[in-house]
């Protein structure tokens, strides 16, 4: 029979263990020396399945030789277990009928050893439940056909076994808005009778698709995007024309939307510099910090790059301007003095 060691290792032969016990609890290292050496000749390998072989140590001499591995009896012990469970499970198919009355037996599986065996086959319960659901099959069947939509729509309400305990519908599902705004009873019907019959005035000979918000917003003229462009003049003869001059300082250099729209047009969509199509901003050819206009001849498209190099330039210009007209306003002032000093000795001299 086997036995489990103290310090806690696998199982061992009976009659290993008992040889271990007859040996002194402490022996010569030579005894024990040659013992590992005369076992070691034997290959034992682990009972598990696993086809490892058990290597021999000093305590077990001591203890007793195991038949399994450390950790490899659990493995063991859990296979056998399931493979009990299963044959378990075969020999109870079969001999369990489901109890709704169905007449088919319910299927034993190797879990059901430790949960129990189930009453019923997989959704078989709701057929024999509690005395307040019984029948609900045939109530159903009963009640098929005899009740219909309040939206005077004609439609039979599909009924379902919980219409037993809360009720049954008076509307199908998303008729009830029918019944609370009569007005809108007959627009299906109008849709109907319009849809195909209006077409859009682009001259493509598509109709339009005809909607309920049209009864009351109107038909439209024309598809989604069909819409003709509009035919507005430039400059002073464009509707939304703004005079820069009666514009205040600030905003006067600004790039207003049709502006925008003229520059990318004449760019051609792309960057002036390098020609490139993403990322692209509106610059002014000449800076507005050197009284660039707002107008579309000073406006240029460029990528964010471009134009980060083009804002250092402009930077650059504009401080070498502001030291030229400091210098100017400096060399006026002194041909001023001169000119004062010059004045001033010739009517000395006279």
């Amino acid at each position: 029979m086997p036995v489990i060691s103290s310090s806690g290792h696998a199982l061992c032969d009976a009659a290993s263990a008992t040889q271990a016990k007859a040996r002194p609890k402490k022996a010569p290292a030579g005894t024990v020396r040659r013992w590992m050496e005369q076992e070691s000749r034997t290959v034992r390998f682990c009972e598990c399945g696993c086809g490892e072989p058990i290597v021999i140590r000093r305590h077990q001499f001591y203890e007793g030789i195991p038949k399994y591995i450390k950790t490899h009896d659990l493995y063991a012990k859990a296979s056998r277990r399931r493979k009990s469970d299963r044959e378990w499970a075969d020999a109870q198919q079969g001999q369990h009928p489901c109890t709704c009355g169905c007449g088919e037996s319910v299927l034993v599986l190797a879990q059901h050893r430790r949960l129990g065996i189930p009453k019923y086959r997989q959704g078989h319960h709701a057929r024999h439940n509690p005395p307040n659901y019984k029948g609900l099959d045939t109530w159903v069947e009963q009640q098929r056909g005899l009740h219909l939509c309040e939206c005077s729509c004609g439609t039979a309400i599909k009924l379902e076994p919980r219409h037993k305990r809360y009720g049954i519908p008076r509307f199908v599902a998303g008729h009830c808005s029918r019944a609370f705004a009569p007005e809108r009873r007959f627009l299906d019907a109008w849709v109907k009778e319009n849809q195909g019959r209006h077409f859009c005035v682009c001259g493509c000979k598509k109709a339009i698709r005809i909607t309920r918000g049209h009864h009351s917003m109107g038909i439209p003229r024309y598809l989604p995007n069909h819409h003709a462009p509009p035919r507005l003049g430039h400059g002073p003869q464009h509707p939304r024309y703004k005079d820069r001059s009666l514009m205040a300082r600030d905003q006067a250099n600004l790039f207003t939307p049709w502006t925008k729209k003229l520059i990318f047009e004449r760019c051609a969509g792309a960057c002036v510099r390098c020609g490139a199509t993403g990322k692209l901003e509106y610059d002014h050819i000449l800076a507005r910090s050197i009284g660039g206009s707002g107008e579309p001849e000073n406006g240029q498209l460029l990528c964010r790059p471009c134009h980060v190099f083009k804002n250092a330039v402009d930077r650059e210009k504009a401080a070498i301007r502001i030291l030229y007209l400091e210098f100017e306003v400096l060399l006026w002032r002194m041909l001023d003095q001169l000119t004062r000093l010059k004045a001033s000795l010739n009517a000395g001299g006279n």
